[in-house]
Formats: structure tokens, sequence, C-alpha cells
């Protein structure tokens, strides 16, 4: 991985809401996170 020094860090978070329909109900897939957010110092 290539290391950019003196460039500002960024963190990005993607989130994605997926429905279905069987025909009468609608449907809502939900993924609990395995592991915990990333924190920064002072934030």
């Amino acid at each position: 991985m290539t290391q950019y020094k003196g460039q500002e860090h960024y963190l990005v978070a993607v989130d994605c809401i997926i429905f279905g329909f069987d025909g009468e109900h609608m449907n809502l897939l939900l993924i609990k996170r395995g592991f915990e957010p990333k924190k920064i110092n002072g934030h």
C-alpha cells in the first residue's frame, strides 16, 4: 500500500439499503457489523 505523507486522512463509510418483495411482503436485509467503527483521537 502506498503511503501519502502530508495528506489529510478521510474515513469513508458506505451504507446500502436492500429491499426485497416476495409477492406479498416487503423485506429488508439487515446485517450486524462484525467490528466497531474506527475512532480518531480528538473526534
